[in-house]
C-alpha cells in the first residue's frame, strides 16, 4: 500500500483527527467486544480475547470503560487493539497508568 493510499485511510477511520467528528463515530470498546465475542461463531475465541484484554486493562486501573472507546472495537484514532496496549504500553509519566501511545504534554 502505497504511503498516501495509507494515510487517506487512516484519515477516513480517524475523521481527520477532528474531535467533533470523530466523538459522532466513536461507539464503547467493551460492549463492542462483548457483542462480537457473544455474536461471532466462527471468532468467538478471538473476540473473547480481546475482550478479556480490555476488561483487564480496565481491572490494572490503566483506562476506564468510558475512555475506551473507537471505530468498533479498537480504541483511539490509532486503532490499537486492547492485546497491543498489554503487552506494548508504557507507563510514560510514572503514574502507574500505562498507555500505548506517549500522552500529550
Amino acid at each position: 500500500m502505497s504511503l498516501r493510499s495509507c494515510s487517506a485511510w487512516w484519515g477516513i477511520e480517524s475523521a481527520f483527527g477532528d474531535p467533533i467528528v470523530a466523538k459522532n463515530y466513536m461507539r464503547p470498546v467493551i460492549p463492542s467486544l462483548a457483542a462480537l465475542a457473544w455474536c461471532e461463531r466462527r471468532r468467538r475465541t478471538y473476540w473473547s480475547r480481546k475482550l478479556i484484554n480490555a476488561l483487564t486493562i480496565v481491572q490494572n486501573g490503566w483506562s476506564t470503560p468510558d475512555e475506551m472507546v473507537g471505530s468498533w472495537p479498537a480504541p483511539w484514532v490509532t486503532q490499537w487493539m486492547p492485546e497491543v496496549w498489554l503487552h506494548m504500553g508504557i507507563d510514560y509519566n510514572h503514574d502507574g497508568r500505562v498507555f500505548a501511545l506517549r500522552p500529550a504534554g
